[in-house]
């Protein structure tokens, strides 16, 4: 069983080097965009099971491109955490009522990325990924 895929849409390399290796590492899937429109499309190529979304970027921004999502038969159910580090301007309440499924300030805390996608998405693999109802890390019957 392949694990969720977790979709970065940032203009910041930096952002996608730190949160996509912890993200790795926590056994996610991570795909990466580096503007709202490229974002866009690899959601629509893709599906993940989480965008984390950062509102400012050159081409199409964030609420721009969580639009575009949301209007999309084949996107509009994707959760998207607003990534913010304008918490003057895009609030978590701003963020929420725009729509978004959350909101994480920047500059981002890794475990708090990492509780809000388990939280959306649940965890990287289900428990019985093993296909046969053995729980992961559980030793296997002998026959």
């Amino acid at each position: 069983m392949t694990p969720k895929t977790v979709l970065i849409v940032d203009d910041d390399p930096d952002q996608h080097v730190l949160c996509g290796l912890y993200l790795e590492h926590a056994g996610y899937a991570v795909e990466h965009a580096y503007d709202g429109r490229e974002g866009y499309e690899s959601a629509r190529a893709t599906r993940p099971a989480v965008i984390l979304m950062d509102l400012r970027m050159p081409e199409l921004d964030g609420v721009g491109a969580f639009r575009l999502l949301a209007a999309d038969a084949d996107t509009q159910g994707i959760p998207v955490v607003a990534l913010s580090a304008d918490v003057m301007d895009w609030s978590e309440s701003r963020a929420l009522r725009e729509g978004f499924t959350g909101h994480i300030a920047k500059p981002c805390d890794l475990r708090k990325i990492r509780e809000m996608v388990q939280r959306i998405a649940g965890p990287a693999l289900p428990r019985t990924a093993a296909g046969d109802g053995t729980e992961i890390g559980a030793p296997a019957a002998v026959a």
